[in-house]
């Protein structure tokens, strides 16, 4: 039975190492594309703060994704942390990070706190509407919804879906540990950072009977 169990661990071991080298390669080749170009010959200042910008750009990308992987080795408990943060808040840094009208967020949201730090939560609930916007079809429209819900619940949703209902089959199975055809290893992973940022501030995400239900995010009011 150890024999399995160790084996089992080598496989996903492995795997692991795989998606991250595959996630860390694009970006790493695309910076010291941009170096040597702006070494091979003198260009027009412009030109160089341009290369600077997609640099930064680069290196913003690899940040996040090293902080996503962190997530992935912190126990999945609730953290005994007391920040708060205003839902309207997050929902509004998502709004201006999307900066599409891919993405479309219920204007009406209610004043509401919810426990966890601001910075954070943005973090994992963007993780969740970016897996959206790569793997929806026909140029579906990414919505995020907040329901009106009784003051005296304990918990807030916000809904994640498209319109229309249209996802790459199998989009969310990675929330589930299930095998996930046609959605890449590091996305997979990301999700796996989203539902651990989610637990840290003791909420949870659920998953819609089918893929086209998108999920919901489920926060403790604070």
């Amino acid at each position: 039975m150890d024999s399995v169990n160790d084996d089992r661990t080598a496989r996903a071991v492995r795997a692991f190492a795989a998606a991250v080298v595959h996630e860390l390669r694009t970006p790493l080749s695309a910076l010291a594309a941009e170096v040597d170009i702006a070494l091979r010959r003198e260009r027009p200042a412009t030109a160089y703060r341009e290369a600077m910008m997609r640099i930064r750009e680069r290196i913003t990308e690899l940040t996040e994704f090293s902080g996503d992987l962190a997530w992935l080795g912190r126990p999945p408990e609730p953290s005994t942390d007391t920040a708060v943060a205003c839902l309207e808040s997050v929902l509004a840094a998502i709004a201006q990070r999307s900066a599409t009208t891919a993405v479309a967020i219920d204007r009406d949201i209610p004043d509401v706190r919810v426990l966890g730090d601001e910075h954070v939560l943005t973090r994992g609930i963007w993780l969740l509407v970016e897996h959206a916007l790569r793997y929806r079809l026909e140029d579906a429209t990414v919505r995020i919804t907040v329901p009106h819900s009784d003051p005296a619940e304990q918990r807030i949703s916000i809904g994640i879906t498209t319109t229309p209902p249209v996802l790459t089959a199998g989009a969310w199975h990675g929330l589930r540990n299930e095998a996930a055809n046609g959605v890449s290893a590091g996305d997979v992973l990301r999700l796996h950072a989203a539902n651990r940022i989610v637990q840290e501030v003791g909420g949870d995400i659920a998953i819609g009977p089918s893929d086209a239900d998108g999920v919901t995010v489920r926060l403790r009011r604070a």
